[in-house]
């Protein structure tokens, strides 16, 4: 094996003039397999045309509308030595261009590193031109996510209103009848930048403005800073209940009990929720805390057939009316309670 490995060397110097003179950098690479294949890939990108070229560029993440063939060319062909060399030849070309070596969080494979150190020379190459468009690609942490955000920006100019308030309602994002529609733009870009961004930079923008930021899911923690931010009006106050009509006293035999002062309840009262007032007017009706509709109603015909006036006589009317008042008041108060 050893042996093998030392013919290859030999060879890779043989034809590393060969490689170089046509930009393919043999030595760099570490073995004659790796140079061929590359040869092949640029050989092959040389047969695109424009838009084939930009189109992949658009899915690599990087601006090239604005490009000509020949620019594209070069630029797809820089990009394909990056994602040929090996990670130590990555970090040389790094430091060469001034851009700073990502350091992962963790242990991760060569290929994994190769695909930073890649996105780190990327997002210098077209810092710029995102960062003229409001995107900050370094935040984002890669050229990928800065074009996603920049095609979905793309698509809010063309949408309808109903379309663009379906996309703030999906952002938990509330929109006055009065907001302009470039005011409605701004937050919905707003909000599909940070659903892009890492959760650690989210986490920071939502301590910002005031929030915890202990969500450890991206979604959540997006919708609680939209909501803050942009968030519905108040409810209005709830109008309050009209006061109860003081009962009159009427004869006897014109007292109608179908009357809505004395129509069921369709509740018991909880006796834990019963305060002393309501305490007072159960025992004025001489039944349990707890009693249902039809026993309050029940109770309180009783007693006011008992204590009308025109029941009693002369001696003990003004007692009976007393009563009979009390009787009216606790029904009243319960019917008000239960209602």
């Amino acid at each position: 094996r050893q042996h093998c490995q030392l013919v290859e060397q030999l060879l890779l110097r043989r034809c590393a003039e060969f490689y170089e003179g046509k930009g393919i950098p043999a030595r760099r690479l570490g073995s004659l397999k790796a140079a061929a294949n590359l040869a092949k890939e640029l050989a092959e990108l040389d047969r695109q045309d424009s838009a084939s070229l930009k189109s992949e560029c658009r899915r690599l993440g990087v601006p090239a509308d604005h490009l000509r063939q020949q620019e594209l060319l070069e630029l797809h062909r820089e990009i394909s030595v990056w994602r040929a060399l090996p990670a130590a030849e990555l970090r040389l070309e790094c430091r060469a261009k001034s851009v700073a070596c990502p350091q992962p969080q963790s242990l991760i494979t060569e290929d994994e590193l190769k695909e930073l150190l890649v996105d780190a020379l990327l997002i210098e190459k077209c810092e710029a031109w995102y960062e003229r468009r409001g995107l900050p690609v370094r935040k984002l942490g890669s050229v990928k996510a800065a074009m996603k955000v920049a095609e979905k920006w793309e698509q809010l100019d063309s949408l309808s209103e109903g379309g663009l308030l379906f996309k703030a309602s999906a952002f938990s994002i509330h929109v006055d009848k009065d907001c302009k529609r470039a005011e409605v733009i701004e937050r919905v870009k707003q909000a599909m930048l940070w659903s892009e961004l890492p959760l650690k930079e989210l986490q920071r923008i939502a301590r910002a403005h005031g929030l915890p930021g202990r969500e450890t899911q991206t979604k959540e923690l997006l919708h609680r800073l939209t909501s803050t931010l942009w968030p519905p009006p108040p409810p209005p106050p709830p109008e309050p209940k009209p006061k109860p009509k003081p009962m009159k006293f009427e004869r006897f035999e014109h007292f109608n009990f179908g009357s809505p002062n004395f129509q069921n309840f369709k509740k018991p009262v909880p006796p834990s929720k019963a305060s002393k007032n309501l305490m007072h007017h159960f025992n004025t009706l001489g039944i349990a805390p707890n009693s249902g509709a039809a026993e309050i109603k029940k109770a309180y015909r009783k007693l006011a057939l008992k204590y009308h006036p025109d029941k009693n006589l002369e001696a003990s009317k003004e007692e009976a009316s007393r009563r009979f008042r009390e009787v009216a008041e606790a029904y009243a108060a319960l019917n008000q309670f239960l209602g």
